[in-house]
């Protein structure tokens, strides 16, 4: 009898699992153990490596929220705003047509 090595499947169920009862304003956390766990099931130092990149920003953002910045805002990619554009003008021609 053979076992099988590739253990994603069970991986991403458990992922699954975690996520749908968590809450919002973790899943970014959440994002970044998928791609480092999930993808890269075996690769511990990837996953360490994404833990020390998340705890780099958030020792950067924690200065400007001690000092009373509410809105403190990560950086967004041209992509993500290109993106974000596209969607906002389909949802606008289609509230036009209806």
């Amino acid at each position: 009898m053979v076992l099988s090595l590739d253990r994603s499947h069970d991986l991403e169920e458990a992922y699954n699992a975690v996520a749908d009862g968590m809450d919002y304003r973790l899943m970014p956390l959440a994002n970044t153990l998928e791609s480092t766990s999930v993808v890269h099931p075996a690769n511990i130092w990837k996953f360490l490596e994404e833990i020390r990149a998340e705890e780099h920003v958030f020792h950067q953002l924690l200065p400007q929220v001690r000092a009373g910045y509410i809105n403190v805002k990560q950086p967004v990619y041209k992509k993500y705003k290109m993106c974000q554009r596209w969607l906002h003008n389909v949802s606008e021609s289609y509230k036009e047509r209806c």
